[in-house]
């Protein structure tokens, strides 16, 4: 997909100095990959947070099923 990115005159300038052999494109590409990934991986651990919380104050599993869990380990 193509599109248009505007960027602050003195940002641009900062990336382009930053290039090596990649192109613009390539590092703007890599740049939005890795914030993606980032913000996926926050999403994730706030609902992983939330899942524990809720779970602590009102456990999914069934206590009649208590004993068999912890059969065997004392």
């Amino acid at each position: 997909m193509r599109t248009t990115v505007t960027l602050p005159d003195d940002l641009a300038e900062q990336v382009k100095q930053m290039l090596d052999s990649a192109s613009l494109s390539e590092f703007i590409r890599d740049a939005v990959a890795r914030h993606v990934e980032e913000l996926q991986r926050k999403a994730v651990a706030e609902q992983m947070a939330e899942g524990y919380v809720a779970e602590s104050r009102e456990p999914s599993w069934d206590s009649d099923w208590q004993a068999i869990e912890t059969e065997g380990w004392e």
